[in-house]
């Protein structure tokens, strides 16, 4: 059986790379996202072999069932509200960016092989570095200290993911851009 690899926010630009990543390396991907236009479009152009479930995982029956039928080794949860729009829906984000996290994780934890679960984060967990005020390398010891919303919302589903009973990896993602 081949192992299955679930990945939320499966449109965004980390997802997309993720996902193209995984499927190149001859992985099962199952590629999830809200049922949108755009995220339509984008499914369109997938590699062949990976399989698009549509899902609102702000909807803790629906992640239940979606972590249920996939059954997969591993859980790379890239699902994120972030600014500027987080300040405009803060809700929605706080849904989104916490208690989704909280959703897949409990789901996971109820599989009976659970999966390992990658959680992207953020080095917004550190809040300001300005270097005039702030010095040194950071480190995984480094005390977390947000100064936005965003920020705290990882601390959050990070503090949820390092609780929980799963073998869990953090990502502290740095400035995405594309070219």
């Amino acid at each position: 059986m081949t192992e299955t690899v679930l990945v939320t926010g499966a449109f965004g630009l980390v997802g997309s790379a993720t996902v193209q990543r995984l499927a190149d390396d001859g992985r099962s991907v199952v590629a999830t996202d809200l049922d949108t236009p755009a995220a339509r479009k984008a499914a369109d152009s997938l590699p062949v072999g990976v399989t698009v479930r549509w899902a609102d995982l702000t909807d803790p029956a629906a992640v239940g069932a979606l972590v249920d039928e996939v059954s997969p080794s591993a859980v790379i949860h890239l699902a994120a509200v972030i600014p500027p729009f987080i300040y405009q829906r803060r809700g929605l984000a706080e849904r989104v960016n916490v208690e989704a996290t909280a959703s897949l994780v409990r789901a996971a934890e109820k599989l009976s092989s659970p999966p390992r679960f990658v959680l992207a984060s953020s080095i917004a967990v550190y809040g300001s570095r300005n270097p005039h005020t702030v010095s040194g390398v950071l480190t995984a010891d480094t005390p977390v200290n947000p100064a936005d919303i965003y920020g705290d919302h990882k601390v959050q589903a990070e503090k949820i993911v390092r609780t929980s009973a799963l073998d869990w990896v953090i990502l502290r993602l740095g400035g995405v851009l594309t070219v």
